[in-house]
C-alpha cells in the first residue's frame, strides 16, 4: 500500500472518478485489467481472411516458432484469444475506455487543472510535477503504470455539476489571474 498524502488521490482513483465522468453507464472500475493489443471486430473482420504473415520474424516462421513455453496470451478478463468472442470484445472496449480515462487525466494535468506530486520515497519529501512533466512524450508511462509515488490533487470533487467534475486548484486559479491582468 502506498502512502497518499491528504487531499491527494491515487492514479488508479483518479481515473475511476474520470471513468465514472466520461462512461457513467459503462464504467466498471475494472478497466484497468483490460489487456492492451486486442483489436476492435472491425479490425478483426478486415484481416482475417487474408493469408498469414511469412518470412523472418514472423509467427511459426524459423527459431522464433521454437519457443512453445511462452503462454499464447496473458490471462485478463478472459483467456480468450479470439477477436469473434463477445467477452474479448468486451474487454477491448474496456481497454478504450480506460485509454480514454487516462487521456484526460493527462490532459488535465498538462492543462494545470489537477495538480500532481511525486513522493521520494528515500527521504519522503513530496515534489510538485510540473505540468511541463506531462507533456514529455514518456509522461504515459508514469499514468499507465498507476506510478505508487504519483498522487494527483483534486481541490473539492462535485457531484453537483456533471460537466465540471475537476475544480481547479488553487495555485491554477491565482496563476490564471496574474495572466489575464494586463
Amino acid at each position: 500500500m502506498a502512502f497518499v498524502p491528504n487531499g491527494y488521490f491515487p492514479i488508479r482513483e483518479a481515473l475511476n472518478r474520470l471513468g465514472r465522468e466520461l462512461f457513467p453507464s459503462e464504467w466498471t472500475g475494472e478497466e484497468h485489467k483490460a489487456r492492451r493489443g486486442l483489436i476492435s471486430e472491425d479490425e478483426w473482420l478486415r484481416i482475417k481472411d487474408l493469408p498469414p504473415a511469412r518470412g523472418s520474424g514472423a509467427p511459426g516462421s524459423g527459431a522464433m516458432s521454437q519457443n512453445m513455453n511462452a503462454p499464447a496470451v496473458k490471462p485478463g478478463l478472459h483467456s480468450s484469444g479470439d477477436p469473434s468472442d463477445p467477452s474479448y470484445q468486451e474487454e477491448y472496449r474496456a481497454r478504450q475506455r480506460y485509454v480514454d480515462a487516462q487521456q484526460r487525466l493527462r490532459e488535465l494535468l498538462e492543462a494545470g487543472q489537477l495538480e500532481a506530486a511525486i513522493l521520494d520515497p528515500f527521504t519522503g519529501a513530496l515534489h510538485q510535477a510540473t505540468t511541463s512533466l506531462w507533456r514529455r512524450h514518456d509522461a504515459d508511462r508514469l499514468i499507465e503504470s498507476q506510478y505508487r509515488a504519483v498522487s494527483i490533487r483534486v481541490q473539492s470533487w462535485s457531484s453537483d455539476s456533471p460537466n465540471r467534475m475537476w475544480t481547479p486548484s488553487r495555485s491554477h486559479r491565482q496563476k490564471s489571474k496574474r495572466r489575464s491582468k494586463p
